[in-house]
This record gives structure tokens, C-alpha cells and sequence, in this order.
């Protein structure tokens, strides 16, 4: 059977034509007639968009493709897009902007003609070129294209840089997720709504964004699913707060979404907060080069430490009594008593908060600033570290309430010398009061 045999009505012959051409093959170089032969050269052309010789003008420049562009036989086929020019470093981003949609209203019209648009100017952030700026589109058409180049789509820059884009039929293709799940090549509502997600990927105000054009606006034409903003912001395109506002408009899900992000502001500011304190101690260390303990009080520091040698029931609370600014915090939290401490700011407060406390990993307790006895009083029954977890936080519905242990660990309390000490035999019995006079280190 020959090739003329074959293909009978226009779309088998293109079908024909496409897998053939797609396969490597050139049906030029086969035996054909003339009738034939012009068939071939006349689809052929009219697949890739070429023009007739007499409207050809001179050459451009031609820009460099994008990484990781296609390889092999090409061929665009479908009604929905996602084009990506590289158009380069322009002078004026808003001037070349406005180039773009000039050219995009000249270029919509016949088989191009688009129902659905949407376009932006981004930056791109990870170039190393300055000012360099990229052009998406989403566009679906009124009919079905098949084209085997993009060269219909060229754009020329003001500067003259003839543009061939990078294309996808929708989002989940243009970020290269896998066509298995069905998502990326649905039919369909699944289609359309991938369709509808590469024009909100357009719209989206991302990091970079210049300028946007639609008219087929998010949210009064098609609903946002809130997979696609996470999506976004997930892989650093999109502002937590911008995300946070599309969520807001969605409404679907925004409480959930917004405790993630009060709660993603806490773990950040806490982040910030110890990574800022250690550069200021370095930075002190540094100012301050670090003074000998006084040996006097290095020695009654070891001999309490003694009691934890061996095993006991409770151990004694050590106090650090003196005036201020004589180093009593510093010498507390010193490598003398562990290499792990947890500070508690105690000073007026009534409660003692130690649920950050961990008993795996922290060497001693440290509570700074009590102002009273009446403090550790209150609390005897957990400082003295019993051999059994101790419930705190307490409250009428129990919510609020944690157990910790603090494996008789050293428990130590530093108090300004202007402290209220009561005299009660069960502080003599089981704290040691040390005090530290002017300075606790060497002066």
C-alpha cells in the first residue's frame, strides 16, 4: 500500500505526517509523485508556520534558549499553553512590557486568536545578570494548534533580540511533575483545572513580579485551590503573607493555615533570637576576655557538687547571694556546675515555669533573680529533685499542666543581696547560701 493509499482525509495524512516525522523519518525521500510531493512540502510548512518568501524580512539576533529546554523532534499540539520568554536585561522593564503587549495583540488573531490569556514580567532572581527579566503567558485558543516549531511565537525585543519561548501545555508540565497521577494530561474538568492553575501561577504575585495582564481573573472566574498556593510558597515563590491573603480569599482552610503560619512566625523569631544572643556573647567574649573564678568560691562551688557523686534520695539547692553585676548569673551558668544549663527568669513571679526543661539533655537549672525564700518554699517539693516526675502548670481543667523530672540535677538560685530571707529551719537544712561578696571572679 503507498503513502498516498494510506492517508486519505486531511487529518489522517496529518496524523500520518506527524508520526513520521516524529519517528526521524523524511517522507521527502521517498519515491513520490508530484501531487504527493507538494502535499508533503505544503503540510510541512504549514506545521511549522512558515511564511511565503516575499513577506520574510532580515534575520535577527537570536536569543539563547533557556536551560533545560526540549530536545529531539518537537511538536506543539493542543488548544491550552504556557509560554516563557527569556527576553534578556531591557533598559525600561515597563517600556519593554508594553512592547510585549503590543506584539501579543497583533500576534492573537487567526489560528492564535486566545479565549482565556494571562501574562507577567518577573525578575529572575537566580540570574547572576542584573535587571534580567522573563515573560510568562497562559493562553488557551479558540481551536486546536499543531505546529512543529515555536517560530510563529518569536517575540522581538525592543532591543531587537528575536525571543523563541520554552512551552507547556499547562502548569504540572512546566515544573516537571510526572504525567502518572493523571493531573498534568487530564481530560476533562482534571484538564481544565490544570489549565486554570498555570493562569493562577501567571497572576500569582510571586517574588520578582513586575506587571500582570488577565482577563480571566482568578477567583471571579475560576476558583483557586489552596494546594496551589501552598504549592508556591513551598517551593520559595510566594511570600508567607501573600500566601496567608490567598488563603484568606479561598476561605477554605484559613484557620488551619493561619495557626501554621502564627506558629512558623514564633519558630522564626525564636530561631532569630538565639542565633542573634549567641553573636552578642561572642561578641562580649570578645570585649570582655573572660576573668579566673576566685578560687575561694570555686572550691565552695565543688565541694556541694560533691553531694551528686553519690546516689541520694534529695540533693540541697545552692543560693548565689550577692550584689549586683558581681557575676552571680555568670558564674551560674558556667561550665563549673554542667555544660548545658537552662536559665529561668524567676524575679516577682509566683510561678515556676520549666516546662522547656529536659532532663535528657540539660546539665542544671538555673533560676536567676528570685527575689524571696518564700519562692523556693513554694516550690521546695520540685527543687529539691525528687526521684519521680512532678506535675506543674496546674489548672482547674487540667489543660495547662505538663510533668517534668529533674533527675537530681543541680538546682541553683541566684539572689541580689536586697532578697527577703526568712529564717525557716527547713532553708537551713536544705540550701546552701554562698555568698559571693564584690565580684565572683578575679579582678
Amino acid at each position: 500500500m503507498t503513502w498516498e493509499q494510506t492517508c486519505v482525509s486531511d487529518d489522517e495524512y496529518i496524523v500520518c505526517f506527524q508520526h513520521v516525522m516524529s519517528s526521524g523519518g523524511n517522507l521527502l525521500d521517498l519515491d513520490l509523485a508530484e501531487v504527493e510531493r507538494r502535499r508533503v512540502v505544503e503540510t510541512k510548512r504549514s506545521l511549522e508556520g512558515e511564511v511565503d518568501d516575499s513577506q520574510a524580512e532580515v534575520p535577527l539576533p537570536e536569543a539563547p534558549p533557556e536551560e533545560g529546554g526540549r530536545s529531539g523532534p518537537f511538536l506543539l499540539t493542543g488548544t491550552s499553553f504556557l509560554f516563557t520568554w527569556n527576553v534578556g536585561s531591557p533598559e525600561d522593564p515597563h517600556a519593554e512590557w508594553l512592547n510585549f503587549l503590543r506584539w501579543r495583540a497583533e500576534q492573537a488573531v487567526g489560528p492564535f486568536k486566545g479565549v482565556r490569556y494571562s501574562a507577567t514580567m518577573e525578575e529572575s532572581l537566580r540570574s547572576e545578570d542584573v535587571g534580567r527579566v522573563h515573560i510568562h503567558e497562559q493562553t488557551v485558543d479558540t481551536k486546536r494548534l499543531t505546529r512543529a516549531s515555536l517560530e510563529p511565537f518569536q517575540y522581538t525585543t525592543m532591543a531587537g533580540l528575536l525571543v523563541r519561548p520554552n512551552c507547556a501545555v499547562n502548569y504540572l508540565e512546566a515544573v516537571g511533575s510526572s504525567s502518572a497521577d493523571g493531573a498534568s494530561r487530564g481530560r476533562g474538568a482534571a484538564y481544565r483545572a490544570a489549565c486554570d492553575r498555570a493562569h493562577f501561577y501567571v497572576q500569582a504575585n510571586k517574588y520578582g513580579t513586575l506587571f500582570t495582564e488577565t482577563d480571566w481573573a482568578m477567583q471571579t472566574n475560576f476558583r483557586v485551590q489552596a494546594r496551589w498556593f501552598d504549592d508556591l510558597v513551598a517551593r520559595g515563590k510566594l511570600s508567607r503573607d501573600q500566601w496567608l491573603q490567598y488563603a484568606a480569599d479561598t476561605t477554605v482552610g484559613f484557620s488551619s493555615r493561619k495557626r501554621n503560619f502564627e506558629a512558623l512566625e514564633v519558630y522564626e523569631k525564636e530561631k532569630a533570637m538565639d542565633v542573634d544572643a549567641a553573636e552578642l556573647r561572642e561578641k562580649i567574649a570578645s570585649a570582655c576576655p573572660k576573668k579566673p573564678w576566685r578560687p575561694d568560691l570555686l572550691q565552695q562551688a565543688k565541694d556541694w557538687l560533691q553531694q551528686f557523686v553519690t546516689v541520694n534520695d534529695r540533693a540541697t539547692i545552692l543560693v548565689l547571694w550577692g550584689p549586683s553585676r558581681s557575676g552571680k548569673t555568670r558564674f551560674a551558668l558556667s561550665d563549673v556546675f554542667g555544660l548545658k544549663p537552662l536559665k529561668v527568669d524567676v524575679g516577682d513571679g509566683d510561678a515556676l515555669n520549666i516546662q522547656s526543661w529536659d532532663h535528657r539533655t540539660h546539665s542544671h537549672l538555673v533560676l536567676d533573680n528570685v527575689n524571696g525564700s518564700d519562692f523556693i518554699m513554694r516550690w521546695r517539693h520540685v527543687l529539691m529533685g525528687p526521684p519521680e516526675p512532678v506535675q506543674l502548670g496546674q489548672s482547674s481543667t487540667g489543660m495547662y499542666a505538663y510533668n517534668v523530672f529533674l533527675g537530681r540535677k543541680p538546682v541553683i538560685c541566684s539572689m541580689d543581696e536586697d532578697a527577703v530571707w526568712d529564717n525557716k529551719k527547713w532553708l537551713d537544712a536544705n540550701c546552701v547560701v554562698i555568698w559571693v561578696g564584690e565580684k565572683c571572679y578575679v579582678p
